[in-house]
């Protein structure tokens, strides 16, 4: 997955995993965008190992990897060779920036977990949101870098210059971070 567009909302997002909880209410007028990043690969069971659950796939490419299957991947012993593998991940990342108001820096975090049922081949998805708002403390037009004062701590981070609105920031003002993570993998027996 390209991550150039992301790694502006990197550096926000380092400022914590999570983000904070507002009152929509209290949310001035704002402006900003979502960028969303997707893989999709899938693979062969190439070895299973169901002392250690270590689990060897090889994908489209021919590039194998071994994974070790820790204690919540349900039904393992229903892996085999030639299994099929699917794994997907997607990655949504809003940025808004609000002029004055929004509340102070917090955070706020949730993950959700789903699994296969018993006797079923291993399936699962996880999604994880965070929330944060900060405080842009300084910014650098000509440079496009934005200082940021978190509910953890104070970060600088540079900005993507296919960030648009960067002109309308300025000191004082709020960026409100939403991200969403959502990893999906089955097994099938093909």
């Amino acid at each position: 997955m390209k991550t150039n567009r992301i790694a502006a909302v990197a550096g926000l997002l380092s400022l914590t995993l999570a983000g904070c909880a507002t009152n929509k209410s209290d949310k001035p007028e704002a402006w900003g965008g979502t960028v969303v990043g997707e893989i999709n690969k899938r693979a062969e069971v190439q070895t299973v190992n169901y002392l250690t659950r270590e689990v060897t796939v090889k994908d489209d490419t021919g590039e194998t990897t071994t994974v070790v299957c820790g204690p919540l991947v349900r039904n393992f012993n229903q892996i085999n060779r030639g299994d099929k593998v699917a794994v997907q991940y997607q990655e949504t990342v809003t940025i808004l920036a609000m002029s004055g108001g929004g509340g102070a820096p917090g955070r706020a975090e949730s993950v959700d977990v789903a699994g296969a049922p018993l006797g079923q081949k291993p399936a699962g998805a996880i999604v994880q949101t965070g929330e944060v708002l900060a405080d842009v403390v300084a910014i650098n037009h000509q440079d496009r870098t934005v200082t940021l004062k978190g509910p953890l701590r104070t970060l600088t981070v540079q900005v993507d210059k296919a960030v648009k609105g960067l002109d309308r920031l300025k000191a004082g003002d709020k960026v409100y971070v939403r991200a969403t993570a959502t990893l999906a993998v089955a097994v099938t027996a093909e």
